[in-house]
């Protein structure tokens, strides 16, 4: 979620991250998503206070890669602001290290945005293989970052015809996978 202090609409919004793992921890059955900018997170350190909030949760807690639409936001803080197709290229290694960390015993990765090596994380969420990983965006890279790797996609409204479409294009791309999305 937004850090504030920028002049956005969110300005004041508490850290999703912090909220969660405070109400998971006070409730017992409901689950909670947590918004994570990759540009602001590490994914090893998400990865690590992900699986420290599943587990205080047992199996509650759920992400919601945002990969960027609001360039003050992250210029504010020192955050290079990238084109929209590296966004989504950037998004699509967070995941893939997320899951890396998550589902494996020791995990190495080489992208253009993270470098992993000889990584173990534990202990390892609940929720297997790793907690549920939710996205939205309408252009056509977050429509093959959401087929490819992510498990609940978001859409935004639109015209009936066009989500039909948006639809379409994930679930054609996540079979292609091997996977489902929901």
């Amino acid at each position: 979620g937004n850090i504030g202090g920028n002049g956005s609409a969110e300005e004041g919004q508490l850290d999703a991250l912090t909220i969660a793992a405070a109400l998971l921890a006070e409730t017992k059955n409901i689950h909670f998503i947590a918004a994570v900018l990759p540009g602001f997170i590490h994914p090893a350190t998400l990865a690590k206070i992900g699986s420290t909030i599943d587990v205080i949760s047992n199996g509650r807690f759920h992400i919601n890669l945002v990969s960027g639409w609001f360039k003050k936001e992250q210029e504010t803080f020192g955050i290079e602001w990238i084109n929209h197709e590296d966004r989504y290229r950037r998004s699509t290694e967070y995941l893939e290290v997320l899951k890396g960390l998550w589902s494996q015993d020791s995990f190495s990765y080489e992208g253009d945005f993270y470098t992993i090596k000889n990584a173990t994380l534990t202990p390892k969420p609940i929720q297997k293989p790793y907690p549920p990983i939710y996205q939205g965006g309408n252009s056509e890279d977050a429509q093959v970052m959401a087929g490819a790797h992510s498990d609940v996609y978001f859409m935004n409204g639109a015209p009936i015809v066009e989500l039909q479409k948006q639809i379409e294009n994930v679930t054609e791309i996540a079979k292609r996978k091997g996977r489902t999305i929901k």
